[in-house]
């Protein structure tokens, strides 16, 4: 994601778009940002949607807090961040405590532990937003 100002954010492509045009199993290839990166992924196993929610709660993180979750481009520094990782409070200043419990749980480094599908995910978005709209 960039930050243009304190309003903006822009999505930026992963690394993957290229790859994905190429007639190749990329499930198992590391490739990406390491710092959005399951820690699964970079042990070596194979993506699936898992690692994809783990890597959606990087970006909610950093959306809702204006910090990167694990900010490094070392792999090696990613993973230890990973293994000592505690939210703080003071990070999320007003997000509501359904969308912070989200959060976290999609950032949960045992990817067993992690959601398994989308609907947590959508339910917590509508909840949040339907909020907003009172």
């Amino acid at each position: 994601m960039l930050s243009l100002d304190s309003r903006k954010c822009h999505l930026l492509d992963f690394g993957l778009a290229d790859e994905l045009c190429v007639q190749r199993d990329v499930s198992k290839r590391l490739s990406g940002t390491p710092g959005f990166i399951a820690p699964e992924r970079l042990r070596g196993y194979p993506a699936d949607y898992k690692s994809d929610f783990f890597s959606l709660g990087c970006v909610a993180y950093e959306i809702f807090s204006g910090k990167r979750v694990f900010d490094s481009d070392s792999t090696q520094s990613v993973t230890s961040s990973m293994q000592r990782f505690e939210p703080k409070c003071s990070d999320w200043g007003d997000t509501p405590d359904v969308l912070r419990r989200l959060i976290t749980h999609m950032l949960l480094t045992n990817a067993e532990e992690r959601m398994t599908d989308y609907e947590p995910i959508r339910e917590v978005l509508e909840q949040t937003l339907s909020g907003l709209s009172r």
